[in-house]
């Protein structure tokens, strides 16, 4: 048909793992927190990220996340 674009459903963090060859906790790992994952590998994960155009999906972290909290058994109350 003419006019009709196809387009493929959005990328989730599994298909990125899979073509990575990699567990979908070392892909969030290097969102996350890239010192814990070897060089390599983060390089590997980011080009599939780049090639599947994939976007990390809002509500999958929560808001309270980004929301710095004390450490328990430390206290922020002053003497």
């Amino acid at each position: 048909m003419r006019g009709v674009t196809t387009t493929r459903p959005p990328a989730r963090i599994q298909d990125v793992a899979a073509a990575a060859g990699v567990s979908v906790s070392t892909v969030s790992n290097v969102l996350n927190r890239p010192e814990r994952v070897n060089a390599r590998t983060a390089d590997r994960v980011r080009s599939v990220i780049a090639d599947l155009d994939y976007v990390p999906h809002p509500g999958g972290r929560p808001a309270c996340a980004t929301v710095a909290r004390p450490r328990s058994g430390s206290s922020s109350r002053t003497s």
